[in-house]
Order: structure tokens, then sequence, then C-alpha cells
């Protein structure tokens, strides 16, 4: 393979300016096709439970074969009512962001003014919702995600973001 193909440094060293060359995009392409593929089946079970969560637990040959019985393809869908619960203990658990001073005499204003800052984000981000959103992934799926990041508002302030990446749109 050649320096362009693995997406390395063709001399080795750093760009002048400092930060590390990029990976290419043939590199980061064939990243995430291994990932996919070393990922498949993780990901047909993950699938398989969200159709059981959903109540889709019946094959079509099972659903086809009651139908010739004439009897409904009815569940008692008791993962979906394990998973709501499970949901509603971490709705409950939630906690109201704070910050605690190192050294309580000199560090408290500090400590108060980082509460504050991180009860704005929560409020802005609107924060319990977002995780509610990845436990239902975690619960579910197995893993979940958010990416956090400082964004430059339209006002030209900075803002702290904090987006929901759906089980199946996560690379690692």
């Amino acid at each position: 393979m050649t320096a362009a193909e693995t997406g390395a440094p063709s001399s080795g060293a750093a760009p002048a300016s400092g930060s590390p060359e990029l990976p290419d995009y043939l590199t980061l392409k064939a990243q995430v096709e291994e990932f996919l593929d070393l990922t498949l089946d993780a990901r047909i079970l993950s699938e398989r439970c969200r159709d059981y969560r959903d109540g889709k637990q019946l094959t079509e040959a099972q659903v086809k074969e009651l139908k010739r019985r004439k009897q409904a393809p009815v569940v008692n869908n008791r993962i979906k009512t394990k998973h709501n619960g499970l949901l509603g203990l971490m709705s409950a658990a939630k906690a109201d962001p704070k910050a605690f001073p190192r050294n309580q005499e000199q560090d408290s204003a500090a400590a108060e003014a980082c509460t504050d800052g991180l009860r704005y984000v929560a409020q802005q981000q609107h924060l319990n919702s977002t995780f509610m959103a990845v436990d239902d992934n975690f619960f579910c799926e197995g893993y979940g995600a958010v990416h956090i990041c400082v964004e430059q508002s339209p006002k030209g302030e900075m803002e702290v973001t904090v987006d929901h990446i759906p089980w199946d749109r996560i690379f690692y």
C-alpha cells in the first residue's frame, strides 16, 4: 500500500502547521466498511431487539401459520413493559447538575458559577430528553451516544450543543 492509500503522511512527519494530516477518503471508507463487516452480527441482533421491543416478535411464517389456523397473531409484549420500566427508573434518577469546589473557602464562588453554566446548558439543550433517547438506545440496542460540541451561534456567541446520535449511526 502506498502512503496515499493508508492515509499516512508521505514524509512520515506532521505538516509544517503543527496539526496532524487528516486521513484521506479511501482510508476512512475502508475503516467504515471494516467496521460494518465486523459488527454485522451485532447490528442484526440490535435490530431484532428493537423489533421485539416494538412488538414484532413473530416471523412471517409464524403469522401465516396462525392465520391458516384462524388464530389471531397476538403477542403479550413483556419486553416493552420491562424496557419502559427501565426508562422510568432512569427518568426518576435524573440529577440536577452541580459543581463542587475543590477547596471549600477559596473555590465556592467558582463552583457556583460553574453550576450555573452547567444548568444553563442542560436547560438550553434539553439534556433530559436527549439522555432519555440515549437510554432508550442503550437498553434496547446495547449502546448509545451523544455528540458534545462548542459552536458559534448566529449572534457570535459560543454555545455548547449536545446532539443524540442514533445507535445505527455510531462508528467506533
